[in-house]
């Protein structure tokens, strides 16, 4: 800051790493200053312990020691730690006991564990130790034999040793190299050098054990063997806290790139993902670019990190979308913009000056830059001192082109423009105590243009490689390259999600953490000229991986729909990019006249641009032609556009693409099946009424958690499967068997039978858990309920699930829950084919209200009573009445606790809405009845 060093760039990064190391340093110092302290050990003693700590440390920032700890997109199947072996895991890397007291060792029974785990790393009791080493030896001979390296696992290769056999033996480049595992633990007490290897360096345990033990084993027998030059023993130690002796590392890496050239990883810039790969199969989740010329384009610039949704404004949209196609020809008589000048004032060089005043003020439009004063005429309204300076240097007869996000600047046009504005920029920063650091500032040029003297000291780029804000700004070939490597890289963050072991909480990341989700800001700003149908296929993928469904196309369409129509949420790329592009042109032209100048913004307009031509022309924009209807009208000024136009069409779209479904679902029914009349309308009924019924208010409250909650409410893997099944009306077995609940009954494939049978009485322990939950929030809003309580006076037998007090009326709440596809009352499913709830609404007149009424109505006053029937169907939707008293109940809790009334409505409905899917779920899988792998194997 005092201009004492050059800045280089990238301070955040190197200051963070500075900052760390020496944090690290000084808790060391922390810790072995306190064992020191505690007066416990003295003098070699003391040094050892101390040594110990440092060893624990070190070898846990070994490379490729943490590979574990945050999952491998690249791995085939699920590599993750159980809770208990995470907990153990992480105790062990900060040093924190593992139990509260020593006891017995269960693997050798003659030892005593202690508390920090260091008998048990050191135990060979039960075998245990040798299934490590043998995993270890597999996963690194699998790599060999992938890349064709003819690895031989334990074989006799010598000539005067027959019973010495190493781990693993092959040729290369005619020298027989042997690999042997081991695992070393580096704390031992017994052998107090290896704390001293390690705390000096990151694997020096491990090869301190090399040295000493394989080598001079291996060393031994190679002399005597007719040509030693022909042999190289290598041995792969690592200690418990996963460092490698830097030998195994350099050998692991060469096995890497022989798997990576014989692989699909054989792309260029690949073969570090297979190193990842081969260190005990656990990778860090970096991301990686398969592109070396992007690659290389990426360390020779600073990129910009794309903002939150919450935070981009609607001009951020406009200029991605914009900057995604060619620039236009400048119109006759026009000089051709010959640059883009990339500004980035902060964290800039601060000089000796006044204070910067909380509001910049801004001169004259036009005028030249003159030193901050009181005499300015406007405010700077975008944020941070680098664009109100920004701004205050704009002529718009000169700039074609000048956006600022917060401290990030892009001016546009001629060279000299340009020079002339970073000039007055950087006068204007002076006046206010900043200085410009030219180094973070980057200029992109036209091929042959010659750069003004006051451009000289910034880096220069082609024009191609611009990216703004996470947007491609170059040739139509170069956003293609990024669309595509921003697809992979969905895909592998998807796949990554897929192997996750808990299914619900992987779904629950499918959701709002990948997919869709994670492209849609370059499908707002490229449009349907790019493909994103990759991404839909991955999300398509990750669902069957996680739920073990292969969905049909009607289940997948289904699936895409958003959950308050009965979908799961996972959007489809595809069906939206069109949409998202034209809303992204029509909300971005709004701000054209403060971005852009007056000669270049007609040049910009949506009519002149090919993309938003191209996603009007989209064919899957027009099987929807209420929306392509919709937006035409805004397009030809028919009808006035409100903004937020990709939310407004979307929804319009989801509810057009429901409709299909439905009517794509019946007609097929009324052409496969063998139904006529009444019994084709019934069962095309439940199909609407299935759909209906799980579009319900609050009924997919279970599907994406609770964060309300105090404890995890997720559903597990088979219940899971059964509840997605269910809402998605994909058979639940591959054919009929007996009921194991009722023993007289046949389940059938889609679980109808299991959802209305009381045998076992698990239907009775759902209707508890609902009542119970309803309780507990009556009770925590101090309403005072009394469960199955005899309040009647004529009638001591009917009892309400739950009954209090409310303003002088005593208000009875009985709970049911009802299935409404069920063959024998056909009215229910039409009912619910009709509105969401309906199956509900009606059982709640025919059984629940008739029953309360006539009761009521012999009682001395029926005005001071009130019944309201809680039911709900099995896919979650509840009856009118019962979500009016929910939210009273809801309202009294919130008015009680330290909450608002939509955060206890949100927690309550969830937990309501998560014991019904859990619920059904374990009553289908008890009834023998739910055999998804069978039924539909993925």
């Amino acid at each position: 800051m005092q201009a004492r060093a050059g800045y280089e760039g990238r301070g955040q990064k190197a200051w963070s790493s500075a900052l760390a190391t020496e944090k690290r340093k000084n808790l060391l110092e922390s810790l072995t200053e306190e064992l020191g302290h505690s007066g416990q050990l003295q003098g070699q003693a003391l040094t050892r312990a101390q040594d110990r700590i440092r060893a624990r440390i070190q070898s846990g920032s070994g490379k490729h020691a943490s590979a574990w700890l945050y999952g491998n997109p690249e791995a085939d199947t699920a590599m993750w730690l159980s809770p208990a072996e995470l907990a153990v895991a992480v105790r062990l890397r900060l040093g924190l006991p593992i139990a509260a007291a020593p006891g017995e060792c269960r693997l050798c029974g003659h030892g005593a564990t202690d508390v920090n785990g260091s008998h048990a790393q050191t135990c060979f009791g039960s075998g245990r130790r040798t299934r490590l080493h043998n995993a270890l030896r597999d996963i690194v001979a699998d790599f060999a034999r992938r890349g064709l390296l003819g690895p031989s696992i334990e074989r006799a290769v010598f000539a005067n040793a027959r019973r010495n056999r190493p781990d693993i033996s092959y040729v290369r480049d005619g020298t027989t190299v042997l690999l042997d595992v081991a695992v070393t633990y580096p704390l031992q007490l017994s052998q107090p050098h290896y704390a001293a290897r390690a705390a000096a360096e990151p694997g020096g345990a491990a090869a301190a054990y090399a040295v000493a033990v394989k080598e001079r084993v291996y060393n031994a027998i190679i002399a005597n063997e007719p040509d030693p030059r022909e042999w190289k023993a290598v041995p792969l130690v690592v200690d418990t806290f996963g460092a490698w002796c830097p030998g195994a590392i350099t050998e692991l890496r060469q096995i890497a790139r022989a798997n990576a050239l014989r692989e699909e990883q054989s792309r260029a810039g690949q073969s570090r993902v297979a190193v990842r790969q081969a260190f005990t199969g656990r990778a860090s989740c970096r991301r990686h670019q398969s592109d070396p010329q992007a690659q290389q384009a990426r360390r020779s610039r600073r990129t910009k990190r794309r903002p939150r949704d919450s935070q981009r404004a609607s001009w951020h949209q406009f200029k991605g979308h914009r900057q995604s196609r060619p620039r236009p020809a400048p119109p006759p008589g026009a000089a051709e913009p010959q640059g883009i000048a990339h500004v980035d004032p902060g964290p800039a060089q601060v000089l000796p000056a006044p204070e910067i005043p909380p509001a910049v003020e801004l001169g004259a439009p036009g005028a030249e830059p003159e030193p901050q004063g009181p005499e300015g005429q406007g405010q700077a309204e975008v944020g941070g001192p680098g664009a109100a300076l920004g701004h205050s240097a704009l002529s718009q007869a000169d700039l074609d082109l000048l956006t600022f996000y917060l401290d990030d600047g892009v001016s546009g046009g001629d060279l000299d423009a340009i020079a002339r504005w970073l000039q007055g920029y950087e006068r204007r920063a002076a006046a206010v105590g900043l200085r410009l650091n030219r180094g973070k500032c980057r200029l992109a040029i036209a091929a042959g243009a010659e750069i003004p003297d006051g451009l000289q000291g910034i880096e220069t780029c082609s024009l191609d490689e611009i990216e703004h804000l996470g947007v491609p700004c170059g040739s139509p070939e170069k956003i293609h390259a990024f669309v595509e490597r921003a697809a992979q890289g969905a895909e592998r963050k998807l796949r990554m999600i897929a192997s996750l072991p808990d299914a619900h909480v992987a779904l629950t990341l499918t959701k709002f953490c990948a997919g869709f989700v994670g492209v849609v800001h370059l499908m707002r700003a490229t449009g349907s000229v790019f493909d994103f149908a990759g991404v839909d296929r991955a999300t398509q993928s990750c669902l069957a991986t996680i739920t073990g469904i292969q969905t049909d196309e009607a289940a997948w369409t289904q699936a895409s729909l958003p959950v308050r129509m009965g979908g799961l949420g996972l959007h489809s790329c595809a069906d939206v990019t069109g949409i998202a592009h034209i809303a992204a042109a029509l909300d971005g032209g709004t701000h054209l006249p403060a971005l852009v100048s007056e000669a270049l913004g007609p040049r910009l307009t949506w009519q002149q641009d090919d993309t938003v031509q191209a996603s009007l022309a989209d064919p899957r924009l027009a099987t929807y032609e209420s929306v392509l209807e919709k937006i035409q009208d805004v397009m030809q000024a028919r009808t006035q556009y409100e903004g937020r136009g990709q939310k407004v069409w979307s929804s319009a779209l989801a509810t057009e693409k429901r409709k299909n479904l439905l009517d794509l679902l019946t007609e097929e029914l009324a052409r496969s099946s063998q139904l006529q009349g009444a019994a084709l309308s019934q069962a095309q009924d439940r199909i609407r009424a299935r759909i209906q019924s799980s579009s319900g208010k609050h009924a997919s409250a279970w599907l994406y958690g609770n964060p309300e909650a105090d404890t995890g409410m997720w559903l597990s893997s088979a219940e899971l499967a059964v509840a997605v099944r269910l809402r998605l009306g994909l058979p639940i077995a591959a054919a009929p068997g007996e009921c194991r609940l009722c023993g007289h009954g046949a389940t059938d494939v889609i679980g109808s039978h299991a959802q209305t049978c009381f045998g076992s009485g698990r239907r009775t322990r759902l209707h508890n858990a609902l009542r119970d939950i309803v309780a507990d929030f009556a009770r925590r809003g101090l309403l005072g309920p009394s469960i199955e309580r005899a309040v009647f006076a004529n009638t001591r037998r009917k009892r309400p699930d739950i009954s209090y007090v409310r303003d002088g009326t005593t208000v009875l709440l009985d709970v049911a829950v009802t299935y409404p596809l069920q063959l024998s009352q056909p009215h229910y499913a039409t009912r619910a084919a009709a509105e969401p709830g309906g199956a509900a609404a009606a059982y709640a007149v025919a059984v629940k209200e008739r029953v309360y009424n006539r009761i009521i109505a012999n009682e001395p006053d029926p005005r001071e009573w009130r019944a309201v029937p809680l039911v709900v169907d099995t896919f979650g939707a509840w009856c009118p009445g019962a979500i009016t008293e929910l939210r009273h109940i809801a309202r009294a809790n919130a008015l009680r606790e330290d909450r608002t009334a939509s955060a206890a409505c949100q927690d309550l409905f969830h937990r309501l809405s998560f014991s019904i899917a859990q619920g059904v779920a374990r009553i289908v899988i008890a009834s023998g009845g739910a055999r998804p792998d069978e039924a539909n194997p993925p």
